[in-house]
């Protein structure tokens, strides 16, 4: 299911970008998403892209500096997006 592949990649994403918070948010996901929550889930991912400190706002850096992760991240947030939304 590309659902559960996206949010497998952004959590792991997270994980090497240093964002345990983000993690833990995708971490959850996933785990509903293979206890076959997926509908339910989706309406919580629409969640998270709005409001200040939203999903959108996520920028992966560490000690100050911006990550090269951050491309990979941009795509993986547009695909995910895209795929809650059809």
């Amino acid at each position: 299911m590309k659902l559960l592949s996206l949010c497998e990649d952004i959590m792991q994403l997270c994980h090497n970008g240093y964002e345990p918070n983000w993690e833990k948010t995708f971490r959850y996901f996933v785990e509903e998403i293979k206890a076959g929550n997926a509908i339910e889930i989706k309406r919580e991912i629409q969640n998270i892209y709005t409001g200040m400190g939203s999903f959108n706002d996520l920028i992966l850096q560490k000690d100050g500096e911006l990550l090269s992760l951050n491309n990979r991240l941009d795509t993986l947030r547009q695909m995910l997006y895209q795929e809650i939304t059809r």
